[in-house]
């Protein structure tokens, strides 16, 4: 309908600008970066932020950044929480530290310390030390990545941010939910 394509608020605003310039510059539209912004805007249109932003791997990791180094000193976002979930942490997201330029046009020259990684940036380390909690699929997976051997070179991160690292379990207690005991 076309008029729920209308950006109606400025968060709405905001947050479907910073979604469309992560699509941009890896040219993608994934399922993830939408359902970000479908969660934006049925917030947006109640006029007020979400109470937790929830990213998954690199693909959606900029949001974290962008709302801490950007969107944080244009809105009042002091109640949003964030969580960064680790599905394989062998894909990072990890290009030439040329590609500031085009992830932070404001500031091109400029590359945050949580972003460096090697010469290179990496979006999932930026993305693990600016959300407030990161999970994982299992705890034996939280456990694994924080070794040499399963870290992929960010088990020093993984271990220094050990004290918001969870691992929930993935899949259904299905003696619990199952739909043929369902009211």
């Amino acid at each position: 309908h076309p008029e729920n394509n209308k950006i109606q608020t400025p968060i709405t605003y905001i947050m479907a600008s910073m979604l469309l310039l992560a699509m941009q510059i890896h040219r993608t539209s994934s399922a993830q970066q939408l359902h970000i912004t479908f969660a934006w805007h049925a917030n947006a249109e109640q006029k007020k932020p979400p109470h937790i932003i929830h990213t998954n791997d690199w693909q959606s990791a900029l949001v974290q950044l962008y709302k801490k180094e950007i969107y944080e000193k244009i809105l009042d976002l002091s109640t949003v929480k964030t969580i960064h979930t680790i599905h394989n942490l062998g894909y990072q997201g990890v290009f030439p530290k040329e590609k500031i330029k085009k992830i932070n046009p404001v500031y091109p020259d400029y590359l945050p310390w949580h972003l460096e990684f090697y010469g290179k940036i990496n979006y999932t380390k930026s993305a693990l030390y600016l959300a407030d909690a990161v999970t994982t699929v299992s705890k034996k997976y939280a456990e694994e990545i924080q070794t040499p051997e399963y870290g992929y070179g960010l088990d020093g991160v993984l271990r220094d941010i050990k004290h918001k690292l969870y691992g929930i379990l993935n899949g259904v207690d299905y003696s619990v939910w199952d739909p043929r005991n369902d009211p």
